[in-house]
């Protein structure tokens, strides 16, 4: 069965953040670095990408989708990263926590 959200980071400031929004929306939620994401990156609802991740799901060619956002853990923007793996926002981490939950809110709305 495939996750409502796929967190791929192993940052982990960034795999507790994303727990606690999924948690609170008892959505499901699959944590992974890139190279575990597999197919599961194009079946999940949501896919949460990780700094740490961004630049290797880039070079592994990981096909392009929507509904998928960065998340950081030092405010930085890191925009070019989020471009190049399709990245819809970019949000820090922990302080974008609600932006993360309205998101979230909103697939399972739709």
């Amino acid at each position: 069965m495939t996750a409502d959200v796929l967190a791929i980071t192993t940052i982990p400031k960034l795999i507790e953040s994303v727990t606690r929004v999924t948690v609170e929306l008892s959505a499901s939620l699959q944590i992974t670095d890139a190279e575990g994401a597999g197919d599961n990156m194009l079946t999940a609802p949501l896919v949460v990408v990780g700094v740490d991740q961004a630049e290797k799901l880039a070079t592994s060619m990981a096909p392009l989708r929507g509904r998928v956002v960065m998340v950081t853990d030092d405010g930085s923007s890191h925009f070019m990263h989020a471009v190049t793996i399709g990245a819809q926002m970019v949000i820090p981490l922990p302080a974008g926590e609600p932006t993360l939950r309205g998101y979230l809110s909103a697939l399972a709305r739709a």
